[in-house]
């Protein structure tokens, strides 16, 4: 799958096109190698996370499809793993925002704790814990 395939769908694109897209994203995590392939992915989840947003299905909170949510929040889980940079940090943290994933915010506040990571990453990450607020489970909370 490819950026520029998740591009052609419309803005507000039926979930379960998307449910589809983000299943067929997730389907091989383990061929992930490199950071160049993580940002790739993170681009396209970012994306369809936007476009699932758009659509709103997850406003009416007996809409969301709770295993998906929970296989995505995984997902972005694994994908804050190893080598990160600023805009994987960015993409992601975007996605988190979008589908209120819970278990990824609480990754990266850990993130933003280690040590070894180089303060630009460390000023990203803080960043977008900043902007992302306290009540990460409602994505449409500014829309309330």
């Amino acid at each position: 799958m490819k950026y520029t395939d998740i591009k052609k769908l419309r803005e507000t694109e039926k979930t379960e096109v998307l449910k589809l897209c983000f299943l067929k994203l997730m389907a091989k995590p383990s061929k992930i190698h490199c950071l160049k392939e993580k940002e790739e992915h993170a681009e396209i989840l970012c994306e369809l996370s936007n476009k699932q947003w758009h659509n709103y299905e997850w406003f009416d909170l007996e809409k969301i499809d709770l295993k998906l949510q929970r296989n995505i929040d995984e997902y972005v889980c694994t994908l804050l793993k190893g080598e990160l940079s600023v805009d994987l940090i960015d993409l992601l943290s975007q996605t988190i925002g979008y589908l209120g994933l819970y278990k990824s915010f609480e990754m990266l506040k850990l993130i933003a704790n280690i040590a070894s990571i180089p303060n630009e990453i460390r000023n990203a990450v803080n960043n977008n814990i900043e902007e992302l607020g306290s009540n990460i489970t409602d994505p449409y909370i500014s829309l309330r």
